[in-house]
């Protein structure tokens, strides 16, 4: 396994203009010790609220539709990201929860049982 360190940088600026860099995305880390060992305990997933956020582009072409889990600023855009992260941090992950068509312009919690509305 590989080990990443992160270095940190202090930015000081003589001008007024000055281009951001976009560093190495964030991991969430979990909140607390107990959550973490019940997790690594745990045979089940840990269940999640999730928040979507529709936004629309600057030039209003269409609208761009993200995911966070709550307490996380992590942005997933598409259905691997979600999928990836609900693996990483031991979540439960149903796909028909989530909805990236542009046509859904909801903004605001995910109904954890929208999936079992199709049974």
């Amino acid at each position: 396994m590989l080990g990443f360190k992160r270095k940190s940088y202090n930015v000081i600026s003589n001008s007024d203009t000055e281009t951001e860099h976009q560093s190495s995305p964030k991991i969430s880390k979990p909140e607390s010790s107990e959550q973490e060992g019940a997790s690594n305990n745990s045979n089940s997933s840990v269940k999640v609220i999730w928040e979507q956020k529709a936004v629309p582009r600057k030039d209003k072409s269409r609208t761009d539709i993200y995911y966070y889990a709550k307490g996380s600023k992590d942005r997933l855009h598409c259905f691997k990201d979600i999928e990836e992260y609900c693996r990483k941090h031991n979540l439960e992950y149903d796909k028909s929860l989530f909805d990236f068509s542009s046509k859904n312009k909801y903004s605001g919690y995910v109904n954890m049982e929208e999936s079992n509305l199709s049974d």
